[in-house]
């Protein structure tokens, strides 16, 4: 090997091992980022808490802006039960209108004021079946229920008694169907308009209903000669006037 080909080799010799510490130093010196320590158990707990609580609240927005919620479910629930009303008025209607004539107004009184009475309990079966649940509501409801079934089986009777004795009076029974026919003829379709609520339709219906039944009670105060009929409407008009005040305040 010549001089030259030794300063070469001696050359490149000296390059690789200054690159090689050069090298080894900038390794040293470089530090490897901190590894972030594992969450504690308490810690896993809290943040599965934070994350369900969240999932439950996204839940319960959705629900308050309609989405599933409980406002809709509440129009259903309305609709449904004054489509159930609008059945029971009509079969009220068609059982009124066809009560036969006895020759006697007491009798025919009862006979028009039995469904009539029947079609009250099924309002406010359908009302607390659909939900209701207003308390002063729920309470006139049951109210309803087990005062007019007891006067059902009180006409019942009376009906039985009065048709046992036999005493008729054709002029004063057509005096009575006269104003018994006009009070059928009226409308007494409800008004559907601002019925916002299952409470709303409820009272309004019932008011309409309850208004029949005491201009009923009125009417034959007039045309009965038995002082138990004259006491059962008075009874009647009484505590039907009263509930219709009682409801109005569903329907402002």
């Amino acid at each position: 090997m010549n001089k030259n080909m030794k300063y070469w080799a001696t050359g490149i010799i000296a390059a690789i091992v200054i690159l090689a510490i050069a090298a080894f130093a900038a390794a040293g010196s470089r530090k490897k980022a901190p590894i972030p320590p594992a969450p504690t158990e308490m810690e896993s707990s809290s943040q599965t808490a934070e994350q369900s609580s969240g999932s439950a609240e996204s839940k319960n927005s959705m629900d308050h802006n309609g989405h599933g919620g409980s406002d809709a479910a509440s129009d259903d629930d309305t609709n449904r039960y004054l489509q159930r009303q609008d059945e029971i008025m009509m079969d009220m209607m068609h059982d009124m209108e066809n009560i036969p004539k006895t020759g006697n107004a007491s009798i025919d009184f009862l006979n028009g004021m039995i469904p009539h009475h029947e079609s009250a309990i099924d309002m406010a079966d359908s009302y607390l079946e659909y939900g209701g649940s207003n308390e002063k509501l729920k309470k006139l409801a049951e109210n309803i229920k087990n005062t007019q079934t007891e006067e059902i089986q009180q006409m019942k009777d009376l009906i039985k008694k009065y048709e046992a004795e036999g005493h008729n009076d054709a002029d004063q029974e057509s005096a009575y169907l006269d104003e018994y026919d006009k009070m059928l003829e009226h409308d007494h379709s409800m008004s559907k308009s601002g019925t916002d609520s299952l409470d709303h339709a409820f009272a309004e219906g019932m008011i309409m209903h309850h208004q029949m039944a005491v201009d009923m009670a009125k009417s034959i105060l007039e045309y009965t000669n038995y002082e138990e009929i004259r006491t059962l409407a008075q009874n009647i008009i009484d505590a039907q006037e009263k509930e219709i005040e009682e409801m109005k305040e569903f329907t402002s």
